[in-house]
C-alpha cells in the first residue's frame, strides 16, 4: 500500500515512475548481493597450523575446516556484518561452504588456505566478534593454534555474487493463499 501511494504521489508530482522503479531495483540488487559494495570493516585471515610443534600431532586439529569458516561467518553476521566474502566469493544465504579434502568450496569454487574473509560493518564490533575472549575465533587462535589474524580497514570492497539462483521447491505465496 505504501508503494502504491508513493507511485500515485509521484504521478501527481510529474515524477518519473521509471526512476522510482529503478531506485527500487537498485536497492533490491544491493540487498540480494548482486552488486559490489564497499565500506569499513575487517579482513580475517585463516590458515592451517604449519608450526613444527604441530608436526606428528593429530593433523585434523591443525587445519581449517568448513565448520570453522561457517562459525566465523556466523559470528560476523551476528556482529552486524552487512556483506561478506570468502576469497573473493560473495556469501549469500544460498552459498554452500563445504570441505573437499584440503580445499573448501564456496559457491561452487574451490579455495585453499589461507582463507581471507572480508566483512563490511562496524569494524570494532566485527573485530571483537573474532578476537574477544570466549569467541570461536579466539579459541581457534589460542587453543587450536590455527592462524587467525584480523585487519581493520576503512574501505573493504566485496564483489557482487556471480551466478544464478534457481528455486526448485520454493514458490511464492500468492495473496489470499
Amino acid at each position: 500500500e505504501n508503494k502504491i501511494q508513493l507511485y500515485e504521489n509521484s504521478a501527481k508530482e510529474n515524477r518519473n515512475i521509471i526512476d522510482l522503479l529503478n531506485d527500487e531495483l537498485d536497492r533490491t540488487k544491493l540487498i540480494a548481493g548482486f552488486v559490489s559494495v564497499k565500506g569499513p570493516g575487517i579482513i580475517v585471515k585463516m590458515a592451517d597450523n604449519m608450526s613444527e610443534e604441530a608436526a606428528g600431532q593429530e593433523l585434523d586439529l591443525d587445519i581449517i575446516h568448513d565448520a570453522d569458516v561457517l562459525r566465523i561467518i556466523n559470528d560476523l553476521k551476528e556482529a552486524g556484518a552487512e556483506a561478506i566474502s570468502i576469497n573473493g566469493q560473495r556469501v549469500l544465504s544460498i552459498s554452500e561452504i563445504k570441505c573437499g579434502g584440503p580445499i573448501i568450496r564456496i559457491n561452487g569454487k574451490s579455495v585453499g588456505t589461507p582463507i581471507y574473509i572480508k566483512a563490511i560493518g562496524d569494524p570494532k564490533l566485527l573485530n571483537a566478534a573474532i578476537n574477544a575472549p570466549n569467541t570461536y575465533g579466539y579459541a581457534l587462535k589460542n587453543i587450536d593454534q590455527l592462524v587467525i589474524e584480523t585487519q581493520v580497514s576503512d574501505e573493504i570492497v566485496i564483489p557482487a555474487y556471480i551466478g544464478s539462483i534457481e528455486f526448485k521447491y520454493a514458490k511464492p505465496i500468492e495473496e489470499g493463499d
